[in-house]
């Protein structure tokens, strides 16, 4: 569809807009049920796979949600992650929050484990949210909540 083309420039476009525009749509769509697809892996070894999904299979299903008044919107962190929130120890509770609120759950696990986020530099409040983080990669933290906390 053309909102699918649309949508997906306004996505290659505004890269670092992109996740923090995915909660309201565009007003044509009134009435339609939105879904937000959330893409979890290791960044270096799901590189290929990730771009694939967002390339080519996403594309591919909005053009079949939007027929059935369906507004999907991918989450690929990838493009959401300010050096302001990283420094600021907010990629843990950024990643977390996107997991336990998607509609969909998408993680791709190959020979990594992942990022183990150091504890000191979880925030208090994120610590206290998710006690059983320590020693878990940001990955796996996503996949339990997702699973669990959804």
């Amino acid at each position: 569809s053309s909102y699918g083309n649309r949508y997906q420039n306004e996505i290659t476009q505004n890269k670092s807009k992109q996740v923090f525009n995915i909660q309201s749509g565009p007003k044509e769509l009134v009435g339609w049920i939105t879904l937000h697809l959330f893409i979890s892996s290791t960044f270096v070894d799901m590189e290929a796979e990730r771009d694939i999904l967002i390339k080519t299979v996403v594309p591919q299903l909005q053009q079949k949600c939007a027929a059935h008044r369906i507004h999907l919107v991918p989450i690929d962190l990838r493009w959401g992650v300010t050096d302001e929130e990283a420094k600021n120890g907010k990629v843990v509770e950024l990643c977390l929050n996107y997991a336990k609120t998607c509609s969909i759950f998408i993680c791709t696990i190959g020979h990594r484990y992942g990022w183990i986020v150091p504890k000191q530099t979880v925030p208090t409040e994120v610590r206290h949210n998710y006690n059983w983080i320590d020693g878990l990669s940001v990955t796996e933290m996503e996949a339990n909540v997702a699973a669990f906390d959804n």
